[in-house]
């Protein structure tokens, strides 16, 4: 009886190491995949608040439009970069009113990143 006991016992701590070890992989893999699908796009967004209506944003990749969305989802301003040249991309604001906005930057390869901007 003893013996049997024992494989049993052996048979369910196998089992529950053995499903740790999958589970453990299974994340491992989970997290190379988000990782590796992770967006390498930075940009910089200057003055922020804005106080003179006019912000930069910078960029080390090609920007190909940036987006300027208020709180309820409306886009007040875009500027398409036709060129698709590099160098800082200039947003004159005298249109928006004072509060937060949303900035979309699209990037060459239609990658995008959201940052937050305030307007004073």
């Amino acid at each position: 009886m003893k013996k049997y006991i024992y494989k049993l016992i052996f048979i369910i701590v196998f089992g529950i190491v053995s499903q740790v070890n999958v589970f453990s992989q299974s994340t491992d893999l989970l997290f190379t995949m988000q990782f590796q699908n992770a967006s390498v796009h930075q940009a910089v967004i200057y003055p922020n608040p804005v106080l003179d209506n006019k912000f930069k944003v910078k960029s080390e990749q090609i920007i190909s439009s940036v987006e300027v969305i208020n709180v309820i989802g409306k886009t007040v301003y875009q500027y398409v970069n036709k060129t698709y040249s590099t160098g800082d991309v200039f947003i004159n604001t005298e249109d928006c009113e004072k509060g937060m906005y949303l900035i979309k930057i699209t990037f060459d390869d239609d990658e995008y990143i959201i940052k937050k901007m305030l307007i004073k």
